[in-house]
């Protein structure tokens, strides 16, 4: 834990988040299919049945855009390759 200068981070790609919650000032898009179904699927959890519906309007889901379960994200963060030696999270 700490502050890590650039020589020893070294070259850093990855763009990953373990917590986010982008639910701030969203609501449920426009009426396309009906103001009850619009709003039955912003407020549904991710499942197989709405897969369609995120991947056309990924931020019109609410659980789409919010990642806030420690438990999820420290298994998610140990399948990250060996060769990964930091992981950090800007609050």
């Amino acid at each position: 834990m700490g502050a890590i200068s650039a020589e020893a981070l070294g070259i850093t790609l990855m763009h990953e988040h373990l917590f986010v919650d982008l639910r701030i000032g969203r609501r449920p898009p426009g009426l396309e299919l009906g103001e009850a179904t619009i709003k039955e699927l912003y407020y549904q959890p991710v499942s197989y049945n709405n897969l369609w519906w995120i991947h056309y309007h990924p931020t019109s889901n609410q659980d789409n855009v919010v990642l806030q379960d420690e438990e999820l994200a420290v298994r998610e963060a140990s399948l990250l390759p060996s060769c990964s030696m930091y992981v950090f999270e800007l609050l």
